[in-house]
């Protein structure tokens, strides 16, 4: 009986090395998915003006109203035009005239959110220009309840882009944003009369 026995042992053996040496692997092939968005754009729709209306006198300024809508924002988001949209002040200007504040659309992905920040470059040592007046269109994507935000300098302001569903006015483009921009002119060195004077300033939109 003893060979048996010995035998026995032997397949044991050789099942518990077989066990051990075995390999044990899996692999997955998993998809990405993703929905592309339109690139956002920024176009002009008017250009920002201060007009004849600047005094040459260092040291003053004048502020154009821009904050709340004026005719094309006012159909943008479905709200009566301010009467004195445009409208300037302060020591540097003739006050009670008449500016004409900048006027811009942005264009991206219908109901995305976006930041805009409006900022001044000021590259002229004899004035500077501060985009601290202003009215950005928010949307509500679902009623006409369309709100004009204020646009303060260098300081990110977020609001969305105007939805397929938003509101149902005819006034609104899917996929569209209207912001309208006034601020601050201030004189720092005296100026020539009767001069045009031009400047740049910026805006930046992301999403």
């Amino acid at each position: 009986m003893q060979p048996n026995k010995t035998k026995i042992a032997l397949v044991i053996g050789a099942l518990y090395l077989g066990a051990s040496g075995a390999s044990y692997a899996a692999s997955l092939a998993p998809t990405v998915k993703m929905t592309t968005r339109d690139d956002v754009t920024l176009s002009q729709v008017t250009a920002l003006a201060f007009g004849p209306n600047i005094f040459t006198t260092a040291g003053t300024s004048c502020l154009m109203d821009a904050d709340t809508p004026g005719d094309i924002i006012a159909q943008a988001n479905g709200t009566a035009e301010k009467a004195n949209f445009g409208e300037l002040s302060g020591t540097g200007c003739v006050t009670g005239a008449s500016g004409t504040p900048g006027v811009y659309k942005v264009s991206g992905s219908p109901g995305a959110g976006i930041t805009v920040t409006v900022s001044g470059l000021n590259t002229d040592p004899l004035f500077t220009f501060t985009p601290n007046n202003g009215c950005i269109v928010e949307y509500d994507q679902v009623s006409e309840g369309d709100t004009c935000k204020a646009l303060a300098s260098a300081t990110a302001t977020t609001t969305i882009i105007a939805g397929t569903t938003d509101g149902g006015d005819d006034e609104v483009t899917s996929g569209e944003l209207i912001m309208s921009i006034g601020g601050t002119l201030s004189v720092v060195s005296a100026l020539t009369a009767d001069t045009p004077y031009t400047d740049q300033f910026k805006i930046n939109v992301v999403y």
